[in-house]
């Protein structure tokens, strides 16, 4: 009889071992949220513990997906989200905060997919990130005139302004120091002139920089870029999400702005880091996303797949 018993538990430890192999979304014993879905476009781009995250504004979803892969292991639909993203960034390890930009909210999803409001702050509502050594985001606007940079703590909702009269701002990246890189995303960037908006928080004060091409003396600056990601805190990668796009690096002491590459994508909207120093960038429409390596330039794309 215990031969029996011992026999069984054998069979029923290999039967769901290989059950966990089948599934996909177990990360560390959890079970994310996973259903099929359609990826409509890829927006704000997050990598987080190995893993890279995208909000699908069109799509009314967050996804989780494996960068070499593509295959996705996590999703969050309009169901549990109640209203449809456009960036994000994570707060701790398993929850993430992102805004809504048609509703106007910023809410914050765990990972088992509870979903809480922090704070309504208006329509067009874009841009958000986790400021260093606190519990707090900073959001702000991606279209209008004389916005403001905004902190929400993560804990209460409780809103704080940083800055105020600034241009229309879009992905932005945060120092470990606390100074905010931002492209600025008003006319002039439609115009091929877009710069940069340096916010140090602390201070509250805030200064716009030119950046200057010295590889193309006739470039005035982006043409409407969309994305920033700090790499240190001298240089940033900054993504021109327009004709064409492509992926500059940026020094933030001479603001000299070097070409890293050029996509064949139509239009790009974000753009990240992953744990080697790989460039990744979202593409606005459809479920592609775009890696460049860091160190032979080269370029690959990661199709978003059930």
């Amino acid at each position: 009889m215990k031969k029996i018993i011992f026999i069984g538990c054998i069979v029923s430890l290999v039967f769901f071992s290989c059950k966990k192999d089948e599934k996909e979304d177990i990360e560390d014993g959890f079970s994310f949220p996973l259903k099929k879905v359609n990826v409509i476009g890829t927006n704000g781009l997050v990598e987080h513990q190995g893993k890279l995250w995208v909000a699908d504004l069109l799509g009314a979803q967050i996804i989780g997906f494996d960068q070499q892969t593509g295959k996705i292991f996590a999703t969050y639909t309009k169901s549990l989200l109640k209203s449809a993203p456009d960036d994000l960034c994570f707060i701790n390890d398993t929850t993430f905060a992102w805004t809504s930009f048609f509703t106007g909210e910023v809410k914050k999803t765990t990972y088992s997919g509870q979903t809480t409001l922090l704070a309504s702050v208006g329509k067009n509502v874009n841009p958000i990130a986790k400021i260093p050594n606190k519990d707090a985001v900073a959001i702000s606007f991606s279209v209008g005139n004389n916005q403001a940079l905004l902190e929400i703590n993560v804990l209460n909702g409780q809103i704080d302004t940083i800055v105020k009269n600034i241009p229309a701002i879009n992905g932005f990246d945060i120092t470990q120091e606390g100074i905010l890189y931002a492209p600025i995303t008003d006319n002039a960037s439609l115009l091929g002139k877009g710069k940069i908006l340096r916010v140090d928080i602390k201070n509250k004060t805030f200064e716009i920089i030119t950046p200057n091409f010295p590889e193309m003396p006739s470039k005035e600056g982006f043409l409407f870029a969309t994305g920033i990601v700090m790499v240190g805190s001298d240089n940033m990668m900054v993504l021109q999400s327009l004709n064409p796009v492509s992926v500059y690096s940026v020094n933030t002491v001479d603001k000299s702005a070097q070409l890293k590459g050029i996509l064949t994508q139509k239009i790009g909207d974000n753009i990240c880091l992953d744990g080697h120093g790989n460039v990744l960038v979202s593409t606005f429409i459809g479920n592609e996303i775009v890696e460049i390596n860091n160190i032979s330039g080269e370029k690959r794309t990661i199709r978003i797949k059930n």
